[in-house]
């Protein structure tokens, strides 16, 4: 199983889903890389990091990762 495959399993569990909407603030931070390059200027919460990364699988990506950076 791939890094992206992993994450992508992630947010498809309704527990994880839970339990970040829970996370006030968010205390995690994501950068999601497609083929090598890092596509957000900034980094971002998990929900907008999700967002990328479906956004990238739909356009017919298989190098999708998301990241969590150390705060």
């Amino acid at each position: 199983m791939s890094i992206s495959d992993y994450y992508y399993d992630q947010i498809n569990d309704p527990d994880n889903l839970t339990k970040l909407e829970n996370q006030e603030p968010p205390t995690r931070f994501y950068t999601v890389w497609v083929g090598g390059t890092e596509v957000n200027d900034d980094y971002v919460h998990y929900e907008e990091a999700l967002m990328l990364y479906d956004k990238y699988k739909e356009k017919g990506h298989t190098d999708v990762i998301i990241k969590e950076m150390e705060t």
